[in-house]
């Protein structure tokens, strides 16, 4: 996060990582955005999940939307890069902005140790699922076949109230 008197702060996996002080630097987003490399800091792990908000988010707002997966539609976001894709150089902005990225020096693809949890609330009942909410980020939403490998057999008559859209 950036705060207004251009105070960095920085989180890996929802904690606090580290601050700096930025007054110095002009932090615009400019057409060429570079992660993990400058001349002044660098970075020697991998990324997962990398978002660029326009507002400054709270340790809580970055803890809480670290368990549940984005649509990439939300207010104020930016840029999210997923990192889901696997392999090549090519990196894809899950926004509506269209951010994407190219990947350099040889990036070394993993398979995310992350696992989210579904964003439904659910009910097992004789070895199926009948879903009766949803706690996700709304809007469009896709409504899974299966959940835990059982079958979703039925659906709430509220559980999607705050949804915009549904995918079966």
């Amino acid at each position: 996060t950036v705060s207004s008197n251009k105070q960095v702060s920085y989180f890996i996996n929802g904690l606090p990582a580290g601050t700096w002080n930025a007054s110095a630097w002009g932090l615009t987003i400019g057409p060429m955005i570079t992660l993990g490399d400058n001349t002044s800091r660098r970075f020697n792990g991998m990324l997962d999940d990398v978002q660029i908000w326009k507002v400054a988010l709270s340790q809580t707002q970055i803890a809480a939307q670290m368990t549940q997966p984005l649509s990439g539609k939300e207010p104020n976001l930016l840029a999210y890069w997923k990192f889901d894709e696997g392999s090549g150089t090519n990196t894809f902005d899950a926004t509506t902005n269209h951010c994407d990225g190219t990947l350099v020096n040889n990036p070394a693809w993993v398979v995310s140790t992350v696992t989210l949890p579904p964003p439904f609330t659910y009910a097992t009942n004789n070895d199926t699922i009948s879903i009766t909410g949803y706690n996700g980020p709304g809007w469009d939403v896709t409504i899974p076949d299966t959940i835990n490998d059982l079958p979703v057999t039925s659906i709430g008559n509220y559980a999607f109230f705050n949804c915009t859209s549904l995918t079966f």
